[in-house]
């Protein structure tokens, strides 16, 4: 069985038919999702976004763990009831569904992730081949080794697709033009990079100050992830990593970072878009408009105040700034009650632990114990240097005024990024100088042709 190339042409159609027949599910009474007990029946949308035959292995009343009837039990997921990858017995999937398509584009693990085309399928494993590698692998089908191509997803929804037309005008009724952002798994982060920066290049700023704040404030997002500290605290390294999607308690942590709410929007079958959810709405402060489309992937939603709403700051500084603040809990009152309210709305979502955990887990549970050694976690467990500088705070409260204090934080949680931060600036330095070289070699060219031009009419 080789690679079919009917399968690769049917691709966006087939998406399209089942955005539709999602959306159309909505008016459809959904009270079979309320009724679903263990060993039951159902469809469910795997990982790689297609539809298989699956069954429940455990309930609780907000969510199910399903199994996929055609994978092994290392790729059962978490899904909230409500989820619209799950659907009905025989509604969705095809008898004959594989949990991946012939042709598609998946993320393989050799040392390093990277990107191949999947050309033949069995149920232990399946061969890709690679970009300019004539030579093709069989590769375990486990989640540890294969993951899906957010690229691939999002090439896929974007090309000649009506519902995306549709979703497109409806935004720019709305007053919003969406800025495409590259599918490469650092999409939320870039999108927010975005919205702040007016560029997406810092993602990796944003990620890493975005998960110092997860980590200064575990307390509060623990919960949010399966397990004990000790497992958040490896989630949290995870996310650190480049490529790793980014999940709603990443967005909500952002939110609370950068004291802005986050409005995502997406596509809707009556109306063509709608404002999905929002995150910290009781910020007063610019929000973050974020697009959410086909599942999968996030881009930048630019309004009319767009530019006038942006950090300008190099990057970096008011993020250090921020969570110096938050370490030492000196929030202003209004900020304080905007928090408490925030976080009391984000726990209080119909995608709230279960879906932030089902969310999450997909993209790493698996291969989180293979990647983060013991001595890693024993590392992430010991006290950080927030935590130290938390301490030292709170022993000179008592000797310094609330002026000093916030100061003596400000320049303390500066210290630690400071290599981060000259990092961003080198990386935007060289970035401007290799502009500033290309333009040159530019004019020179054009230079060097006014030249010959005026020489050859002087002969």
């Amino acid at each position: 069985m080789g690679l079919d190339p009917r399968h690769q042409h049917h691709d966006e159609d087939d998406e399209e038919m089942e955005m539709m027949m999602m959306s159309n599910s909505n008016d459809v009474s959904e009270d079979w999702r309320a009724q679903v007990h263990i060993h039951d029946s159902l469809d469910a949308q795997n990982t790689f976004g297609n539809w298989c035959s699956a069954h429940v292995v455990e309930t609780t009343p907000m969510s199910i763990v399903v199994r996929y009837n055609n994978m092994n039990p290392c790729w059962d997921e978490r899904l909230p009831r409500d989820s619209l990858r799950l659907s009905s017995p025989s509604s969705m999937a095809q008898n004959d569904s594989m949990p991946v398509k012939l042709g598609q584009l998946v993320h393989i693990f050799e040392n390093q992730w990277k990107e191949a085309q999947v050309t033949c399928i069995h149920p232990e494993e399946v061969r890709v081949s690679f970009p300019g590698n004539p030579t093709q692998k069989w590769i375990p089908f486990d989640p540890r080794f294969i993951a899906p191509s957010e690229k691939h997803h999002t090439r896929r929804i974007r090309l000649s697709n009506p519902s995306y037309d549709q979703y497109s005008r409806a935004l720019q009724h709305l007053d919003y033009t969406i800025v495409p952002v590259e599918g490469d798994g650092n999409c939320l982060f870039r999108s927010v990079s975005h919205q702040l920066y007016g560029d997406d290049r810092h993602h990796a700023l944003v990620r890493k100050f975005c998960m110092d704040y997860m980590e200064l404030e575990k307390e509060y997002f623990e919960p949010f992830v399966v397990g004990d500290m000790a497992a958040f605290l490896r989630y949290v390294n995870h996310k650190r990593h480049d490529a790793v999607w980014g999940d709603d308690p990443e967005l909500q942590a952002i939110c609370e970072l950068y004291d802005r709410s986050a409005e995502v929007f997406a596509y809707d079958a009556q109306v063509g878009a709608k404002r999905l959810r929002t995150f910290h709405e009781n910020s007063e402060r610019p929000s973050i408009c974020l697009s959410f489309y086909g599942g999968g992937h996030y881009d930048s939603l630019v309004g009319r105040q767009h530019r006038l709403n942006l950090i300008t700051e190099t990057p970096g500084v008011y993020e250090a700034r921020r969570l110096a603040v938050a370490s030492s809990k000196r929030w202003s009152a209004e900020e304080a009650k905007a928090l408490e309210i925030s976080r009391r709305e984000f726990g209080g979502m119909a995608m709230n632990l279960d879906a932030a955990l089902n969310a999450s887990i997909e993209s790493y549970e698996a291969e989180v114990v293979r990647q983060i050694e013991s001595t890693d976690v024993r590392a992430v467990q010991e006290e950080s240097e927030l935590d130290h500088l938390q301490t030292e705070m709170l022993k000179s409260v008592a000797q310094q005024s609330e002026d000093e204090l916030v100061q003596q934080a400000v320049q303390a949680s500066l210290d630690p990024y400071e290599d981060a931060l000259q990092q961003a600036l080198a990386l935007s330095a060289q970035e401007n100088m290799i502009a500033a070289i290309e333009e040159s070699a530019f004019f020179d060219e054009d230079e060097a042709m006014q030249q010959a031009i005026q020489m050859s009419l002087m002969q």
